[in-house]
């Protein structure tokens, strides 16, 4: 324990006075290294680290937040900062008193990390992979450097230029026919043109973007796949154009058709095109390649348009499509892509005429007709089989008719308008049309026209359409059945429940709801929740008896409706006399939560206890 004073000095004895300061002076002096308990300083920041600046005075630094540290910066206090990562290399995730770094994938020796690419140096010729080691292959090496005596040195799976260049027909390609001379660079590039030919190809856009239009929604990858339920939407605006929608594809090498998956809810008369940039492209020049989107019923449609020179419109790999309202738009029509892509689509295709083909002959395939084979057909079966006058007598083409064996008339069908058919009526065929919602009404708008109204738009209705000064006149059995007249001023006490604003009494409480250790006082309003004991949101107003006493006279408590912030609205209470208890009877309006503000005197009540005896409605 440190040495303190055991005695105060007497105020009249100066050098009693001046000895003790002496010992205090010894005790504290900037020499001296007293020992503290504990020390309190003000000014410092809570939480936070301290430092001594150049004049030894200690600062505390700002407060360190979850990951960060107290980092040195020379000759300068240091900075409370976190850890910043690494794009795509360390991500620094902070937490509650820990920093936690990770890699975007795991690397230990049983990951199978992927990458995009991989660049390994120090590898020569074909690699191979042993044991989970890549290496260079010693035995091949280098094919460009490389010659083999026989082709059993290579095992017919490895050339050199020398040996290309040497070698031809048989030897080479293994062929029957030596003759024929071909080496294995025309044999390959043979068989890269069928691949290609034959191979469809799809480019999908690269960029989008709306120059003209009110864009609404979607990107990019909402025009890469059909049919996803994902569209890039764009409304129409004033003027012309009414919208003009720019794509981009790149790496583009042929192409020869255009495959979109578009809807326009709009106008069929508006002409709506797709349209490609050409030399020199620069988004100023173009050729119209689709005819006019003329489906304005706002479903998707899919068209396939044919480009007879797509290279006139490929610049160095890239190519520039547009979609076009060629005429004044409407801001209330839109339209949507769902899917827009070039092609280039495998050579051939389309169908022949199976006549025609080499080889066959109608008879070949009977499910096909030429018109001399039906000519001879009918010549053959129509006369003798069903002649014209077998015809006329028992059927009468010109419509339905009774007697007819080949029709039946409405009336034998029991189907005859107004009599066992309803008629078409443009009312029913409103009510037709409404579409069902829970708790909701039917309202007649106007002539033989109907619309749904929720419980709160019938009620404004019907407000609007009672006459309130008959009120009085309204029998009232359904509210009260023991009303001994017929109108409102007749009802008898306790039918108002339903009809008006009442009281609603608690009982009689065994206990209080509320005492001195449930309330502060700090002289700060603060909230009574009373929805424990109420628990009823249409409650207005609170019925409370309060007893209190302090130890001094003029200590209050005050309440009023949450919410309320003026003097005005306030209840109210004080001591009078100190250690004198008071009781008092207060109403205080709640909100529909049932609670209530108090804001009592910041002293030690003797005692506050509270009391809820009921409530209105």
């Amino acid at each position: 324990m440190g040495r303190r004073l055991i005695s105060k000095p007497n105020p009249n004895d100066p050098n009693g006075i001046c000895d003790a300061i002496a010992r205090l002076d010894k005790r504290l002096n900037t020499s001296a290294s007293p020992v503290f308990e504990s020390i309190g300083l003000t000014g410092l920041t809570e939480n936070a680290l301290m430092y001594a600046d150049g004049d030894g005075v200690l600062t505390s630094l700002a407060a360190a937040t979850n990951g960060q540290l107290a980092i040195g910066n020379t000759g300068n206090p240091p900075s409370i900062t976190g850890l910043t990562g690494t794009a795509n290399q360390i991500t620094v995730t902070n937490g509650a008193g820990s920093i936690t770094l990770s890699t975007p994938q795991d690397i230990h020796a049983a990951a199978t990390p992927t990458f995009a690419g991989l660049t390994l140096t120090g590898f020569t010729g074909i690699l191979k992979a042993s044991t989970g080691v890549v290496t260079s292959d010693a035995v091949h090496g280098d094919l460009a450097d490389s010659v083999w005596a026989t082709t059993a040195d290579h095992d017919g799976r490895y050339y050199t230029e020398a040996e290309i260049a040497a070698t031809s027909g048989a030897a080479l390609v293994g062929w029957d026919n030596a003759a024929s001379g071909y080496a294995a660079s025309q044999v390959q590039a043979a068989i890269d043109e069928v691949i290609v030919a034959v191979t469809p190809v799809e480019y999908t856009g690269a960029s989008i973007s709306t120059e003209t239009g009110t864009y609404d929604s979607g990107n990019l990858a909402s025009t890469q796949i059909i049919d996803d339920a994902d569209s890039y939407d764009v409304s129409e605006v004033t003027g012309v154009p009414g919208f003009e929608i720019r794509m981009t594809f790149t790496g583009v090498l042929t192409f020869n058709q255009i495959h979109t998956h578009t809807a326009y809810d709009g106008n069929p008369a508006h002409v709506v095109r797709i349209d490609l940039d050409k030399t020199p492209f620069n988004w100023s020049s173009f050729d119209t390649l689709l005819a006019d989107i003329d489906d304005a019923s706002g479903d998707f449609v899919f068209k396939m348009t044919d480009v007879p020179t797509p290279a006139s419109y490929i610049n160095s790999g890239t190519v520039r499509m547009r979609f076009y309202h060629a005429t004044t738009g409407n801001a209330t029509h839109d339209f949507r892509i769902d899917y827009a892509a070039l092609w280039k689509t495998a050579a051939g295709g389309g169908v022949t005429e199976h006549g025609g083909l080499t080889g066959l002959s109608d008879d070949d395939h009977l499910q096909y007709h030429t018109d001399a084979r039906a000519a001879t057909w009918l010549a053959a079966n129509h006369e003798t089989t069903y002649t014209h006058a077998d015809i006329a007598s028992n059927t009468t083409h010109r419509g339905l008719s009774s007697g007819n064996p080949h029709s039946v008339t409405p009336t034998e069908l029991s189907l005859v308008i107004g009599t066992n058919t309803q008629a078409w009526d443009a009312g029913l065929d409103s009510l037709a049309g409404l579409t069902y919602a829970a708790a909701s009404f039917v309202k007649m708008t106007g002539a033989n026209a109907f619309a749904l109204r929720t419980i709160a738009e019938t009620a404004d209705d019907l407000e609007g359409t009672i006459d309130h000064a008959n009120l009085s006149n309204l029998t009232i059995v359904a509210h009260d059945t023991t009303a001994t007249g017929a109108n409102l001023t007749s009802l008898t006490d306790g039918s108002e429940t339903a009809l008006h604003t009442h009281f609603v009494d608690r009982g009689d409480p065994a206990s209080v709801d509320f005492a001195t250790g449930d309330l502060t006082t700090d002289e700060t309003f603060r909230d009574l929740d009373l929805s424990s004991i109420i628990n009823d949101s249409g409650a207005k107003l609170v019925l409370m008896h309060l007893f209190i006493q302090d130890d001094a006279a003029g200590s209050r408590i005050m309440f009023r409706k949450k919410g309320n912030s003026n003097q005005l609205s306030r209840s109210n209470i004080r001591t009078q006399v100190a250690d004198i208890p008071n009781d008092f009877d207060i109403i205080v309006a709640c909100d529909t939560n049932q609670v209530v503000q108090y804001k009592a005197t910041n002293v030690a009540f003797t005692f506050i206890t509270i009391t809820v005896k009921g409530w209105w409605l």
